[in-house]
Formats: structure tokens, C-alpha cells, sequence
């Protein structure tokens, strides 16, 4: 059996607002339960062991920066090269990887890469002359050596077909773990959106632009924001140009049962982003038998309409998300609110199980080049 040690910047803290180290641990924990042998290293700018308690080893070390590695780190990988070894590099335009590639490939040592939706065509379009250099001195040679390529939702894919890259893709999505709650009624509208403050990658104009219509067509609801970020002042800035200051509440950054809480109280989990790769709020909405509002960027579309555990919009804009909001506020109450919650925890448990994926993942590393 392969070991496999993910590599990521970061201690794959799960109570930090970082959704990659979130995944990391998440999966690490899910391969470590099944009895894999896994390992996480951590680049980090301050590598002491503040996390909590975990089932898998983490090895941390000094992040000196895009251009140079820890000797520590160059000796451990060299310790790996006779044993069955596989390394899992997560995130996208990452210098440090490219260059932990290049002695994993001298050493004979395999890898893979997640890129975490940094190749969908949206995101490539931030940047886009410097990434596209950085791409041709840079990630073709890392990602074309790579054992495969693993994408999180189909968006991802596209962009990396544009770059003729000609490693093996596969698709595997993120995971979500069942999280115990209690059963919550909820008898006015309440919606809630969390993640990090960026007014276009997260869509946040989009969703004010469409509560603000709800509000002026006559509902009386409530938008809940959680999370901080670079653009939280120009989103307060816009509640109040839109007037709908008294039906906003911004609850700051949350974490565990705090966070959970405050979507258990929601109607429903609303993101219209413009550029996802697989958003773990939405799986968390969907695990707590919360049901969701999604933009098709989000990569959530198909299950929610396979299983019928929120609504997809038909185009991200405004006036569609009013229409959705409208939609939603008139389930309330009624037995097809009901069916929709239930069927939230049947999409997570059969499409995001974190065994089903560790077993993917596992079968993929196996597999001979």
C-alpha cells in the first residue's frame, strides 16, 4: 500500500477560514480511519504545532518563501525515495511546489497535484499575462510530469484544456462529514451567506443587488453574513447604498458550532459566485439539512438539481436570485421545505462521502504511470 503525504502551505487547521487546509485534513483524517499510511507537510511562516488533536502525522516546516526550501525538508523528502511513496501537492501557482517537484523527480518519486479550481477560466483571468508566463516557465514542466491531475468540479477543466496539459485528469470532488445538530424550525425567512469578502470572486454584488430587490418587492427577511476579508468595507458600503442596512446582519468571522449554528437558523445557504472549485459552505449547509441557492460556477448545480436540495439559478444575476428567494420563502412552512431539507444530508451522503474519495484517490495512486 502507497504512502501518501499531501503537501500544502499551511498546518491543515480546520479552524482556520483556509478551505484547502480544511480539505487536507479532512481527507488525511477520512485515509488515516481506513488505515492508509498518510502524512501532512505544512509549509508555514511559524511551523509550531498550534492545531487540535488529529488521527495522521504532520510534519511542519519553515517557509522561507517562494525561492527557497528547508534543508530539513530536502533531507526528508531524500529519506522517502526507497520507500512506496506518493506526494499530493494541493493549491494552484505555487513556486515552493514546483521546486519540491523537481527533487521528488530526481529522486524517483511520484506525485500528484490538486489545484483547488486555481485553472478554472475565470480564475485564470485574474493575472492573466503573469500567469500564463508563470505557466510556461514554471508549471509545464510540474504539471505534465505529475502522476495525475485531480479537479474538483468540472469548471476546472476546461482551463486546464486550454493549456494542452497532457497528464491524466480525473475528476474527484471534495468531501463533507456528517456534523450532529439538532433539528431547527424556521418560520421566517432567514438567509445566510459565509465565506470571504470578495465583492467578485464570491459574487456579493450579485447578492445584495438581489436581496435588495426582495426587499423592495415586500419581503420581510433577514441576510446573514459570516466571514471577513479584502472587500468588507466596500460590502457594508453597499448594504447602505442599497438602503437594506436594517435587514443585514454581518456576524464576523465563525467557526465550528458557532458558525454552524447561525446556518441552522437560515432558510437557506445562498452563493453566487463567479469562480468556485468546489465550495465547502455549501457542503456544510447540505450536511446540516440546510438547502442552498447556488450560481452554476459553484460546481454544486448538478447535485442540487439531481437530488433537489436547493435551486441552481438559471443565470447569475440579480433579478434571478430575487426570483430564487421568492421561490424558497414560499416553501416555508409547507411539507416541500421539508423534503427539500431531507434531501440535503442524502445528496452529501452519496455524493461526498470522505471514505468513497480517500478509496478514489487510493485506487488512482496505485495505478500503474
Amino acid at each position: 500500500m502507497k504512502k501518501v503525504v499531501h503537501v500544502i502551505l499551511g498546518k491543515a487547521n480546520p479552524d482556520r477560514m483556509n478551505g484547502v487546509n480544511k480539505v487536507v485534513n479532512s481527507l488525511a483524517t477520512a485515509q488515516s480511519k481506513l488505515r492508509y499510511p498518510v502524512e501532512v507537510w505544512g509549509l508555514s511562516k511559524k511551523p509550531n504545532h498550534d492545531y487540535p488533536e488529529r488521527n495522521y502525522h504532520t510534519k511542519l516546516y519553515k517557509d522561507h518563501g517562494k525561492y527557497r526550501l528547508s534543508l530539513q525538508l530536502i533531507n526528508d523528502i531524500r529519506t522517502e525515495k526507497e520507500k512506496n511513496t506518493i506526494f499530493h501537492f494541493h493549491g494552484a501557482f505555487i513556486l515552493q511546489f514546483a521546486l519540491i517537484a523537481r527533487i521528488l523527480r530526481l529522486c524517483q518519486i511520484e506525485y500528484a497535484v490538486n489545484l483547488h479550481g486555481g485553472y478554472n477560466r475565470i480564475a485564470l483571468k485574474r493575472s492573466r499575462y503573469k500567469k500564463r508566463l508563470y505557466y510556461l516557465l514554471v508549471d509545464r514542466k510540474y504539471l505534465n510530469w505529475a502522476k495525475f491531475i485531480q479537479i474538483i468540479g468540472k469548471s476546472e477543466k476546461t482551463g486546464l484544456e486550454d493549456f494542452k496539459i497532457r497528464t491524466k485528469i480525473i475528476l474527484i470532488p471534495n468531501g463533507q462529514a456528517y456534523i450532529p445538530h439538532r433539528v431547527v424550525k424556521v418560520d421566517s425567512p432567514q438567509f445566510v451567506f459565509c465565506g470571504r469578502m470578495d465583492l467578485f470572486t464570491k459574487g456579493l454584488d450579485i447578492l445584495l443587488e438581489g436581496f435588495a430587490l426582495s426587499i423592495a418587492n415586500g419581503l420581510n427577511a433577514k441576510l446573514k453574513l459570516i466571514g471577513g476579508g479584502p472587500d468588507f468595507t466596500d460590502v457594508v458600503g453597499r448594504v447602505h447604498v442599497l438602503g437594506i442596512q436594517d435587514y443585514v446582519e454581518f456576524k464576523g468571522e465563525l467557526y465550528g458550532q458557532l458558525k454552524w449554528d447561525v446556518i441552522l437558523n437560515s432558510t437557506s445557504m445562498i452563493l453566487t459566485s463567479r469562480n468556485e472549485g468546489l465550495p465547502g459552505v455549501v457542503l456544510e449547509s447540505l450536511a446540516l439539512n440546510v438547502p442552498v441557492i447556488v450560481s452554476e460556477p459553484t460546481n454544486m448545480g448538478e447535485v442540487v438539481t439531481k437530488y433537489g436540495c436547493g435551486i441552481l439559478l438559471d443565470s447569475n444575476t440579480p433579478e434571478k436570485l430575487s426570483d430564487a428567494i421568492t421561490h424558497m420563502c414560499s416553501k416555508i412552512g409547507i411539507q416541500q421545505y421539508d423534503i427539500m431539507c431531507s434531501a440535503c444530508n442524502e445528496a452529501v451522503a452519496n455524493e461526498y462521502s470522505w471514505f468513497n474519495i480517500a478509496s478514489d484517490l487510493r485506487l488512482n495512486y496505485c495505478i500503474a504511470s
